[in-house]
């Protein structure tokens, strides 16, 4: 992640993916004003972010062990239908390992932001 920006985007993409009652209240539009999916959740942790670009560089400074992690939960995701109604999304037993494995990425985010202050 190249700017502060970028990794304040991962961190609220990841908590959203880790949070049932997060994910409920924004897929299902439960607070006015505000709106989410899956879809948007997923393209800010790899996309937005520019995770998914630092992930294909061998030279992005990462930690290995957040590297390791992200691409587990980036095969994780592949295995989420991301057209699905968000009810069906919120009750598919695979969201469980997702929230999860996005609760462990944002355990590892120190870690990646001591690396992005020492590579600046």
């Amino acid at each position: 992640m190249k700017t502060e920006n970028q990794r304040n985007t991962l961190q609220w993409a990841l908590e959203e993916l880790s949070s049932h009652s997060l994910q409920e209240n924004l897929w299902l539009g439960k607070i006015d004003g505000q709106m989410s999916s899956f879809s948007e959740a997923k393209c800010g942790v790899f996309d937005d972010s520019g995770l998914g670009e630092a992930l294909t560089n061998q030279k992005s400074g990462l930690p290995p062990q957040f590297v390791n992690k992200a691409k587990q939960f980036q095969r994780l995701l592949s295995q989420i239908n991301s057209d699905a109604d968000p009810t069906n999304l919120l009750a598919n037993p695979k969201m469980a390992d997702v929230r999860a494995a996005a609760a462990e990425l944002l355990l590892l985010l120190p870690e990646v932001e001591e690396k992005y202050q020492t590579n600046r």
